[in-house]
């Protein structure tokens, strides 16, 4: 066992892990459409793909309802007909105010069930739904004392009602939650970092590890992916929590960048680096490629990303994955003095993002051309945050977060056919 990284306890299980269902025939081929679906993970699934296909929402969409939550919400998850944010009381911010999660019926816009967390002032807050119930991942503070620590809850998807809550004392802030086959992956930080695979029905440990690393965590195949600056990055086991790969000593990239998998490599920004990302080896950590950028979504056999803009505004990119070469590039035809706004998502044969006026953007796939354009309110969801924010799809609806709001715009209806192939 590498000294770098200590395994601090291990319970070994018997699922595997089924490749093909990160892909959702997005590189390797086009998607038939199906029946409208939704998905609880920032970027669809638990490698950030960031595609999805008949999820409802073809262009144009028409906005639906606007809700007020009293926070910012860096993704909203959708699913089973609702979208989940973090909030407070009737959407107002107080001091003394616990923090809450609510669900709101997409088709009304109207509250269906808000459950208190019991924690204040929480801004470190990830949620992943799943399985029928919803995980709340929140930094929290011990009563009456100025201990933190990371409260984990369970929530039944339909009542709100708590099936099990655990509090995770090694660490005090999370940074990423992720769900895959029955278990939560969570990374959290403040006294270096420690991973945690959690099961989801009980909230046992499976095993947690420490990393020293404070990075998002991405699932490629059977290896859990944290990517730091300069390529220092690590790959640990994600049935044991053991070592795979690591690229400097502790695993300690540092940081906030995200990574996304395309089935075969990682892909794994480095913005505080020049904008340099690394495509790494997903067996050896080895690093084949570099590319400019964000971390890229894949689908339509294209890539698809944002790149930073000299003006602030809103910057996607597409590219050939295999040989790097630009395909088309969308700037927002707008002057701004904010950063950028979301990360791209691929649904339903279109590319969307939201902007830096929180203007959310359909685009032809293959071409990048605008073909739909609506208002989320008047400021991107974050101003500078990194990793950037998403938008999610799910029961017809697109939803897009900005700043203590989120709007949900009605699609059109699900794709009538199969996925565009943009690379032939």
């Amino acid at each position: 066992m590498s000294r770098c990284v200590r395994l601090v306890s291990q319970m070994r299980c018997s699922w595997g892990f089924a490749l093909g269902a990160l892909l959702l025939g997005g590189l390797l081929g086009p998607a038939s459409a199906r029946a409208t679906a939704g998905f609880g993970q920032f970027q669809v699934n638990s490698g950030l793909t960031g595609y999805t296909y008949g999820a409802g929402v073809v262009p144009p969409l028409t906005k639906a309802f606007t809700f007020t939550t009293g926070m910012q919400n860096d993704y909203i998850p959708v699913d089973a007909g609702r979208a989940y944010a973090f909030g407070f009381p009737g959407g107002t911010y107080g001091g003394s105010s616990s923090l809450q999660l609510d669900a709101v019926t997409l088709s009304s816009g109207k509250l269906a069930w808000s459950q208190t967390l019991d924690e204040v002032n929480s801004t470190n807050n990830h949620l992943v739904v799943d399985g029928g119930r919803v995980f709340a991942a929140v930094s929290g503070q011990r009563a009456g004392t100025a201990v933190g620590d990371i409260v984990l809850s369970a929530l039944n998807e339909s009542t709100g009602a708590v099936v099990w809550r655990d509090t995770l004392p090694e660490q005090d802030f999370p940074n990423s939650l992720i769900a895959a086959n029955g278990v939560l992956y969570l990374e959290g930080s403040g006294q270096g970092g420690t991973v945690y695979a959690i099961n989801e029905s009980n909230g046992a440990r499976e095993w947690t590890t420490n990393t020293y690393d404070s990075n998002p965590l991405t699932l490629a195949g059977n290896s859990l992916v944290l990517t730091g600056t300069d390529a220092d990055s690590c790959a640990l086991n994600a049935q044991t929590g053991a070592l795979v790969w690591e690229r400097s000593q502790y695993c300690s990239g540092g940081g906030q960048g995200l990574a996304s998998y395309d089935g075969s490599h990682v892909w794994g920004e480095d913005p505080g680096g020049g904008n340099q990302g690394y495509v790494y080896n997903v067996s050896t950590g080895a690093v084949v490629n570099r590319f400019p950028g964000y971390a890229p979504a894949f689908g339509y056999r294209e890539a698809v990303h944002d790149i930073t803009s000299s003006t602030g505004t809103l910057e996607i990119q597409a590219f050939n994955p295999s040989s790097m070469s630009p395909l088309w590039t969308f700037n927002e035809p707008m002057a701004s003095t904010d950063p950028m706004g979301s990360m791209p998502l691929l649904a339903d044969g279109y590319v969307f993002a939201e902007g830096s006026h929180a203007t959310v953007w359909a685009l032809n796939a293959c071409t990048g051309a605008s073909v739909w354009s609506g208002s989320a309110g008047s400021n991107a969801p974050y101003e500078g945050f990194d990793p950037l924010p998403g938008l999610s799809a799910g029961d017809g609806y697109l939803v897009a977060p900005a700043q203590i709001k989120f709007t949900a715009f009605r699609g059109s209806g699900a794709p009538s056919g199969s996925a565009p192939v943009c690379i032939g």
